[in-house]
């Protein structure tokens, strides 16, 4: 520590405990969802399996994932983000790994929706 200078106090986190977790559970429930409507329209109901379907369906997954990201990103900040150096980082990390895990959840969606548009349906 240098002359003059006072250690600097964290943040004490302030979100709800089930915003760090929004991310993972979110994500997860939005590809599930799109997941579940893709397969059931691509092998039951092949014909049905056109273009706005797939991409509806992305849409309305990637906006669940999305808010889930968003509601994980905003507890991370509350808690400091990466500027906090105290102990209390360890309550910053859910919320981090939940955020990379709807990020990772929306790629696989999007990938996905891309693959539902490039391929015909009844061919999946």
């Amino acid at each position: 520590m240098t002359h003059g200078s006072e250690p600097r106090e964290d943040p004490p986190i302030t979100s709800p405990r089930w915003r760090a977790w929004a991310g993972l559970f979110g994500g997860a429930a939005g590809w599930a969802l799109h997941h579940q409507v893709g397969s059931t329209s691509n092998f039951a109901r092949c014909t049905v399996a056109d273009g706005g379907l797939v991409i509806a369906t992305g849409l309305l997954a990637a906006a669940i994932v999305l808010v889930g990201g968003w509601l994980s990103w905003t507890a991370w900040r509350r808690g400091g983000g990466r500027s906090s150096t105290s102990h209390e980082a360890a309550g910053r990390f859910l919320p981090a790994v939940s955020l990379m895990a709807a990020a990772l959840f929306l790629l696989t969606i999007l990938t996905q929706v891309v693959a539902g548009l490039i391929v015909p349906a009844c061919w999946r």
